[in-house]
C-alpha cells in the first residue's frame, strides 16, 4: 500500500512539476516580450523627446526673427511717417508759392 502511495505521490510531483515548467515558459515568454514593448516604447520616448526638443529650438529661432521683424516694421513706419510729414510741409510750401502769383 505504501508503494501505491509512494507511486501515486511521484506522478503527482511529476505532473506539479511539469506544469510549473509550463508555467515557467510562459511566464518567461512573457517577461521577454514585456521587456521588447518596453524598449521600443523608450526609443518612442526618447525620439518623441529629440522632436519636442527640436521644436522649442525652433519656436526660439522663430521668436528671435519676430523681434528683429517687429523692430525693422516699427522702423520704417517711422521713416514713413518723417517722409509723409515731409511731403505735407513741401506741398503747403508749394501751395503757398502758387498763391503768391
Amino acid at each position: 500500500m505504501k508503494k501505491k502511495n509512494s507511486a501515486k505521490k511521484q506522478v503527482i510531483l511529476k505532473e506539479a512539476l511539469l506544469d510549473l515548467s509550463k508555467e515557467l515558459y510562459k511566464l518567461k515568454s512573457e517577461k521577454e516580450k514585456l521587456s521588447k514593448d518596453m524598449e521600443y516604447v523608450q526609443d518612442l520616448l526618447r525620439k518623441s523627446q529629440t522632436k519636442e526638443i527640436n521644436l522649442k529650438n525652433n519656436i526660439a529661432k522663430i521668436g528671435a526673427m519676430e523681434g528683429k521683424f517687429s523692430k525693422r516694421k516699427s522702423e520704417l513706419q517711422e521713416r514713413m511717417s518723417s517722409i509723409s510729414e515731409k511731403i505735407t510741409k513741401i506741398s503747403k510750401i508749394k501751395e503757398e508759392m502758387i498763391n503768391l502769383d
